[in-house]
């Protein structure tokens, strides 16, 4: 396999966090009904979760890593699964409780201002997809290490799009919320193993 071939899908993986916050930003400068408020605090929010998920991308690299025995291929993914959807609930949790605090004492946000409950909205609704975000993270490895790097692409193309749509139908009729749901629904929508990431080995047999 070639590195270009295997590069790419890396690359759009690391990737993927950042282009969810740039759809978002386009659609709320473009299409929101109170744009600088709502982009303030989408700036805001896009720093904590790419944040999020540069710190947790430590899953797709140890995932593949361990992917190496076909003896234990079921069990890393399984085990990998549980972590990281446990990872995702302690950080919607850690989200909802520590955010105010966040938005306080590092962004310099007056709780009651505008930009600060437009933060917070944004926020509990993108937290929910946490779980979702760090299992995908778990498939991806796993495709990664069993050579398949078409489907984590095609699903990071799905994401990328059903994101664009749901940013372009849903900020115009609720703002900054519908960004979030925009940019959360195509992380927590599909099934990680039956939808997502359905990945296939190097004889094409189904993991």
């Amino acid at each position: 396999m070639s590195v270009q071939r295997l590069a790419l899908p890396f690359l759009g993986a690391a990737l993927a966090e950042p282009l969810l916050s740039t759809i978002d930003t386009a659609a709320v400068g473009r299409l929101a009904l109170a744009p600088a408020t709502d982009l303030a605090a989408l700036s805001i929010n896009s720093a904590l979760f790419n944040l999020i998920a540069a710190s947790t991308s430590f899953f797709c690299t140890a995932t593949t890593n361990l992917m190496g025995s076909h003896d234990t291929e079921q069990a890393i993914f399984n085990n990998g699964l549980v972590l990281a959807l446990a990872v995702g609930v302690v950080l919607t949790v850690a989200l909802f409780a520590l955010s105010p605090a966040v938005f306080r004492s590092v962004y310099q946000l007056e709780p009651g201002s505008q930009v600060f409950r437009a933060a917070r909205r944004y926020m509990a609704i993108r937290a929910l997809a946490c779980p979702a975000a760090t299992a995908t993270l778990v498939g991806a490895g796993v495709c990664f290490g069993l050579r398949d790097t078409d489907t984590p692409l095609v699903a990071i193309g799905i994401a990328a799009a059903a994101n664009l749509l749901g940013a372009a139908t849903l900020v115009p009729l609720f703002g900054l919320s519908g960004a979030a749901a925009a940019a959360a629904v195509p992380k927590a929508g599909p099934d990680v193993k039956k939808a997502g990431w359905t990945c296939v080995d190097a004889e094409g047999n189904p993991l």
